[in-house]
């Protein structure tokens, strides 16, 4: 229980109010709508790669062909200049900077 927030079934929240719980069936109703969604969203992208066997290359249709095409040259510079370890650098900063008053009570200049 947060020194803040001495009323049952509350939550600290950005360390300043707080806030009443969401109910198990709420939050259990959340949880279950995301891992379906993610499932059907696994299954049509499935789905469209096996109608697509044999047939054009997603890359060579005019509708979606320049998009594929970007994303696969933009992954090649994003991994040719190491990217992956520079941005969790900056977010391991962010995270740092972001959560620095609340916790230290301190500034940065």
């Amino acid at each position: 229980e947060c020194q803040l927030c001495n009323a049952s079934n509350h939550f600290l929240v950005g360390g300043d109010t707080c806030k009443e719980c969401p109910t198990f069936g709420a939050a259990m109703g959340k949880l279950v709508g995301l891992a379906l969604g993610v499932c059907v969203a696994c299954g049509l992208a499935g789905w469209a790669y096996s109608v697509q066997s044999g047939r054009q290359s997603w890359r060579e249709k005019p509708c979606i062909g320049p998009s594929l095409r970007l994303a696969d040259r933009a992954a090649v510079y994003y991994v040719g200049i190491g990217a992956t370890a520079k941005i969790k650098i900056l977010v391991g900063f962010l995270q740092m900077a972001f959560v620095l008053v609340s916790t230290y009570s301190a500034r940065l200049p």
